[in-house]
């Protein structure tokens, strides 16, 4: 038996752990909030830099040694060969403390992060992640062993998750700035996973401790939050998952007929096992 153990940045993955949650009828925990797994776990968290977030790989240093099983489903913005070494440091880890990291599959969702997708496509991904759970589940029922293996080199995976996820992450943290319509609320303060966010000399203040989760910018009510020199990260419109659930759109943006960028994504929306 299965409960899920998540960290969602924006809330992507969140939703998506959502949906397993209501069809494995288990239990689901954000790992900002415990640090106690009791069964096989499915683990769940967003692709950071084409690797595993921070905030992950040091809640996984602190699990105590065990045999139990491990499901990871991570969420991403494509399913490109370099984002399924994503896993890889967080598998170790596992691994060298006796867990049976039996699973390895990635979720795509919309794009949060320096380029947007269109709103239909979005609202198309989050369908086809329904069907994605729904043989999640039966794989983790039946017992199905799945690992991926990538063609893409390891040792640049590396690279440029380091450059993201510690240079870039840092550099970005330092150039955030509030705009005079910063209404002082400290959601930021509240909700920034690193604690990297502070309201010093009544002025609220980013340190360099940031992962660029992007929760911060995109859950002010005001819009407040913005970069100097890194503005291009951001989402001009912002990012909110609930309002793409709760999106009436219909039309699928990606068919047989797509052309250009989004026809990679075809295979990925009609084959569920993918």
């Amino acid at each position: 038996m299965y409960d899920i153990y998540y960290f969602s940045g924006t809330g992507n993955t969140k939703a998506v752990a959502a949906l397993l949650k209501n069809r494995l009828n288990c239990q689901m925990y954000s790992i900002e909030e415990t640090s106690t797994v009791v069964k096989d776990m499915v683990l769940m968290f967003p692709i950071h830099g084409f690797g595993t977030p921070q905030i992950v790989l040091s809640w996984l240093e602190l699990l105590p040694g065990a045999s139990s099983k491990v499901a990871i489903i991570t969420t991403g913005a494509d399913y490109i060969n370099i984002n399924k070494n994503a896993t890889r440091s967080a598998i170790k880890i596992l691994s060298d403390k006796g867990y049976d990291v039996c699973y390895d599959r990635i979720v795509v969702m919309a794009s949060n992060f320096a380029f947007g997708y269109p709103d239909s496509f979005n609202k198309q991904l989050y369908e086809v992640a329904k069907d994605k759970v729904d043989d999640i589940v039966n794989d983790l029922n039946h017992q199905v062993i799945r690992r991926y293996v990538s063609s893409y080199p390891i040792s640049l995976s590396r690279i440029l998750y380091y450059c993201e996820s510690r240079w870039g992450a840092k550099s970005f943290g330092l150039s955030l700035r509030t705009k005079d319509t910063c209404t002082k609320c400290m959601i930021c303060v509240k909700l920034c996973p690193r604690n990297n966010i502070v309201l010093e000399r009544d002025k609220i203040r980013f340190k360099s401790h940031c992962m660029m989760c992007m929760r911060c910018i995109y859950k002010c009510p005001v819009q407040a939050i913005h970069s100097i020199g890194m503005n291009f990260a951001i989402l001009s419109n912002g990012y909110n998952i609930e309002e793409i659930i709760r999106s009436p759109v219909t039309d699928k943006f990606v068919t047989r007929e797509t052309k250009g960028f989004y026809k990679h994504f075809i295979n990925y929306i009609e084959d569920k096992t993918i």
